[in-house]
């Protein structure tokens, strides 16, 4: 320790050849440090006071680059201190930067999910009813639409296609759907089941086609979802919504 107010003034200053001398207390470190006035070892250093404790560990939360003692207070669980990240670690100490922060929806199912987010945010709009105003399960409050929700399409009527009584059951189904309707004079009729990507998976002509219809159509082998029976008539397309489960 060579502090004594004047370390200034000094004209010149060896410690060179102490190998047991690491840090030597001086008035100004960092006019010792650069001065060539002042000779020491590669291993030795200036300081304010080599005597001043704290954490060593340049990786540490707490490390103090004017120690010279290790006090121990080091921090060294390392993780992700904020609470409202999704990635939280109650147990860690010091913060790594690797805090996920909530930036949007992450659930598939939801009408507003991103695919780019990493912590959910709690914004997610889940489907809670019929919000297609075609059907008439439509509920104008809904804002996330329920595409199994919607199963009734509007139609024009029977003055329209000339077909009554369309009845599906059991809708939904979990294999057999019965498919009955009344054509009310003799017309061509076409019948498709397609599936939600426009893919026919069923189709049955029916040529100059009069009186009652009753069919069982079997999707046991096709994927769970959503699917339609649509009829073509002479007059039109009637479209009817089937649920595979």
């Amino acid at each position: 320790d060579v502090r004594n107010g004047n370390n200034l003034i000094i004209t010149s200053f060896n410690s060179t050849n102490n190998q047991n001398l690491v840090c030597i207390s001086v008035d100004d470190f960092i006019y010792c440090s650069a001065s060539s006035l002042w000779q020491e070892d590669s291993w030795s250093s200036y300081s304010g006071n080599c005597y001043l404790s704290g954490c060593l560990d340049s990786l540490a939360c707490e490390y103090n680059p004017l120690a010279w003692i290790d006090d121990g207070s080091c921090l060294t669980v390392y993780g992700c201190t904020d609470v409202t990240a999704c990635n939280y670690d109650p147990l860690a100490q010091c913060d790594d930067g690797s805090c996920v922060l909530p930036d949007g929806c992450t659930d598939p199912t939801a009408c507003n999910y991103d695919e780019n987010a990493l912590c959910d945010d709690g914004s997610c709009d889940l489907p809670d009813g019929c919000g297609d105003p075609l059907y008439e399960e439509y509920d104008p409050l809904v804002t996330c639409s329920d595409p199994t929700a919607c199963i009734t399409l509007i139609t024009t009527g029977i003055e329209t296609y000339n077909i009554d009584k369309i009845t599906i059951y059991p809708n939904p189904s979990q294999d057999v759907f019965n498919v009955e309707f009344n054509s009310l004079s003799r017309q061509d009729l076409e019948l498709r089941i397609i599936n939600v990507i426009g893919e026919v998976i069923y189709t049955e002509n029916l040529n100059e086609f009069v009186g009652a219809y009753t069919k069982q159509v079997d999707l046991s082998t096709y994927t769970n979802g959503v699917y339609f029976l649509q009829i073509t008539t002479d007059n039109g397309v009637i479209n009817n919504k089937l649920i595979l489960q």
